[in-house]
């Protein structure tokens, strides 16, 4: 938006704010912040994770953002809102400013926030802030989503509705990586990094010890201290924080939880994946990457270091798992950029 001349205001939760200013964008804080919290290693089921949504992001999370936002984009004179997919309290923003609303859909495989769940709860939110008595689930509809990840990812068990626009929000290399040089990343991302307990240092030794892997980066996230993963041979290589699409060019599989953002930037760079879901979309995810054949999935609770690095072995020299990753990633690669889907958000303004 902005290459394409406009003014653009970023608001989100404080802490996130130096992230944008880094970037050159006009920042605001609104809403809740966020503090990590270091623990031991916490899972969350399915369930629980499905139950956070109508609890913990519409009906507290909600209401505060709602009014952060109605109040900044009248002050602003806001004609367009964008948010990610679970911003509720954005959705309902929009209308009461009487401005469309674009939803970015950060959920890869969809399926935690099923209508059953959400719809009373968006009611209630709606009357929170004086709007006319609807179903939630029809404000929804009424914004234009748009969908970074393959289409054929979403599960079909939780297809998007509506208005849907599919594009790619980076560059994918026009010929896939060479496999042969055993580089394998491993993160646990920025969130829930922090309640990991020791599984990063685990999988780092466990994937350090993988025959088939030559060397290893690991990135850790701002908030835990490389020095936790204790003393690395030379061939791997533990940093806060990395490009990690730079780093993944040269890398043959990535060792992640299973975040969206992991891994749609695996198969932007069509590598097979080991992933340890702990939460969120994570289970979801995994579940459709094994499905797919593009990923091995694992207990983290559970696997041996000897189960990891079999792990790793099994995909770096069974083709199957490359191949299936690079049919997400020539399908990411035929969408249009970001940039070319441009004029269907001025339309909406």
């Amino acid at each position: 938006m902005v290459r394409s001349g406009h003014d653009v205001l970023v608001t989100a939760a404080a802490s996130l704010g130096r992230h944008v200013t880094d970037l050159e964008l006009a920042f605001t804080p609104s809403g809740p912040d966020l503090v990590p919290i270091r623990s031991e290693l916490i899972m969350y089921s399915l369930e629980e994770e499905r139950q956070a949504i109508p609890g913990h992001f519409i009906a507290r999370l909600g209401p505060a953002r709602a009014r952060d936002l109605i109040t900044i984009a009248r002050d602003w004179a806001a004609d367009l809102m964008i948010s990610d997919d679970a911003d509720y309290g954005a959705v309902v923003a929009a209308e009461a400013v009487g401005v469309p609303h674009v939803s970015v859909v950060v959920s890869a495989a969809g399926g935690l926030a099923t209508p059953e769940l959400i719809a009373g709860p968006l009611e209630a939110l709606r009357a929170a802030v004086d709007l006319p008595v609807e179903s939630g689930l029809l404000m929804l509809q009424r914004s234009l989503t748009l969908n970074q990840f393959p289409p054929t990812f979403r599960s079909p068990a939780a297809p998007l509705v509506g208005s849907v626009v599919n594009y790619r929000s980076g560059p994918v290399p026009p010929q896939p990586p060479a496999a042969d040089g055993g580089k394998a990343y491993v993160t646990l991302g920025t969130i829930f990094n922090t309640e990991s307990g020791d599984l990063l240092a685990k999988l780092t030794s466990a994937v350090a010890a993988s025959p088939q892997v030559s060397s290893v980066i690991v990135a850790t996230g701002e908030h835990i201290d490389p020095s936790e993963l204790g003393p690395q041979p030379d061939t791997v290589m533990v940093h806060r924080f990395v490009h990690q699409q730079q780093i993944l060019v040269s890398c043959s599989v990535v060792v992640c939880h299973g975040g969206s953002g992991s891994v749609l930037d695996a198969i932007r760079f069509g590598l097979p994946m080991i992933l340890l879901p702990l939460g969120a979309d994570q289970p979801l995810n995994a579940a459709r990457c094994r499905d797919l054949g593009c990923a091995v999935v694992l207990r983290a609770d559970r696997a041996t270091g000897a189960e990891i690095a079999g792990a790793v072995g099994r995909v770096l020299t069974e083709v199957s798992y490359r191949d299936a990753a690079r049919r997400l990633q020539a399908e990411l690669r035929r969408l249009p950029s970001i940039d070319d889907i441009v004029p269907a958000l001025e339309r909406l303004s």
